[in-house]
Parts: C-alpha cells; sequence; structure tokens
C-alpha cells in the first residue's frame, strides 16, 4: 500500500516504503506524479561554504602555523637529496607525504602518513626492485 500524502512538500520526495520500480521515470503515486528532486547544494551556496570551511582566521594561527611550511619545505629537499630517483611532496589537501618514484620502467606513486615512512617505503620499493632484477 502507498501512502497518500496531504502536504505537498512530502508529495514531492519519494517515500522509502516505495518499491524501487517506481522512482524509476515518471511513477505515480497517490494519483499524482512524482517529481525529480534535486539533492545537489546550488552552486554558491556550496562554494560559499567551502570558502567558510577552507578560511582560518588570523587569530587562530599558532607559531607552528607559521613555520610549518618552512618545515615542510625543509623536509621534502631532505627526501629528494635522500632519494634522487623520488621526486616528493607534501599534499596540502590529502594531509599526506608523497613521492613519484621511477625504477626503470617501474613508475610507482606512494604515499605515508610520515616522511619517516615514505623514506622506508622508497627505500623498500627501491631493494624489491633490485632484487627482482
Amino acid at each position: 500500500m502507498i501512502p497518500r500524502y496531504s502536504s505537498a512538500a512530502l508529495a514531492e520526495t519519494a517515500s522509502p516504503l516505495m518499491a524501487a520500480s517506481l522512482l524509476v521515470g515518471a511513477a505515480v503515486r497517490a494519483e499524482e506524479p512524482v517529481r525529480r528532486v534535486s539533492l545537489a547544494a546550488p552552486p554558491a551556496a556550496s562554494a560559499s561554504l567551502a570558502a567558510k570551511r577552507d578560511a582560518k582566521p588570523e587569530a587562530e594561527l599558532t607559531a607552528i602555523d607559521e613555520i610549518a611550511p618552512t618545515l615542510r619545505k625543509a623536509t621534502v629537499e631532505d627526501l629528494c637529496r635522500r632519494h634522487p630517483q623520488a621526486l616528493c611532496w607534501w599534499g596540502e589537501k590529502t594531509r599526506q607525504w608523497w613521492a613519484y618514484l621511477v625504477l626503470g620502467a617501474d613508475r610507482m606513486l606512494i604515499s605515508a602518513d610520515s616522511p619517516y615512512r615514505l623514506s622506508d617505503r622508497i627505500t623498500e620499493m627501491t631493494m624489491t626492485t633490485r632484487r627482482a632484477a
């Protein structure tokens, strides 16, 4: 049995009790056509929400926030010096350490939570490739 809604707002949305076949196309519920409702946020709203989420007020900056980019740059330079066969970087969005490793014809993309773990994984992949060759 399909429920009949008295409210127009409820009639526009699909009921979780409806059969899946009724949710596709121009399904009819209680003699009223079901209209598809977009659940995506409007582009302007999603952009403003993303800007609010990514914005960091100046009052919240700490000393570590100011020196972190310098420390990351020095760490990346050290990783590149230790592993010349790898292109290393810090992923701002992923919050991970990354390396693109080139060993002969093999190419590998490696990520890790810390620069120490990334260095270990690069060394491990380098040794495994040398043993296989």
